[in-house]
């Protein structure tokens, strides 16, 4: 099975917890101090925060949603 061809086992909700929190994007990069572009990267899974400190940007992101890694990041085992 080539790398393509794996079906998607981790993904990235943070569109679906701003959605369901009522939290606009133009707030949250104004509370994480990123731009507005860079959010929108990683609400449409276009990439993902840099997690190489994750005491800030994970931790940040639970704070200013009041949710959990776990809310943020789902897991199905292939």
């Amino acid at each position: 099975m080539t790398v393509k061809e794996r079906p998607l086992v981790i993904r990235w909700k943070l569109k679906t917890v701003m959605a369901d929190r009522d939290m606009s994007s133009k707030d949250l990069a104004a509370l994480l101090k990123v731009n507005r572009t860079t959010l929108s990267n990683w609400r449409n899974s276009k990439g993902i925060p840099p997690f190489s400190d994750p005491s800030k940007t994970l931790n940040d992101l639970c704070i200013y949603l009041k949710c959990t890694p776990s809310d943020l990041i789902e897991y199905t085992p292939d």
